[in-house]
């Protein structure tokens, strides 16, 4: 789990990694520990395609680095795009 000023840094050096953002719909540990059903373990969904922007890179330059695959088959073609494959920016693939 990184925090999120960490991906504004990687923006800001110019970094080259590929996130991959999964959603668990929540604090699946906290689940296990505390009870399935607390309420507490619900998180707001975020939107991921707004955090490359957020950190100041261009809008255009973000929606070409922002992926999502809802199935193996959509994570297949994003793995074989050249600029996840040789990626020059931070890449964000999200399964939602």
């Amino acid at each position: 789990m990184l925090t999120v000023q960490e991906i504004g840094n990687m923006v800001k050096q110019g970094l080259q990694p590929i996130i991959l953002v999964i959603n668990n719909a929540g604090y699946t540990i906290e689940r296990v520990i505390h009870g399935a059903r607390q309420s507490y373990n619900d998180i707001v969904p975020f939107d991921y395609k707004h955090m490359l922007p957020f950190f100041n890179m261009p809008e255009s330059e973000a929606r070409q680095n922002f992926h999502r695959a809802e199935n193996k088959a959509e994570l297949e073609e994003i793995f074989e795009l050249e600029r996840v494959r040789e990626p020059k920016t931070v890449q964000v693939v999200s399964s939602y």
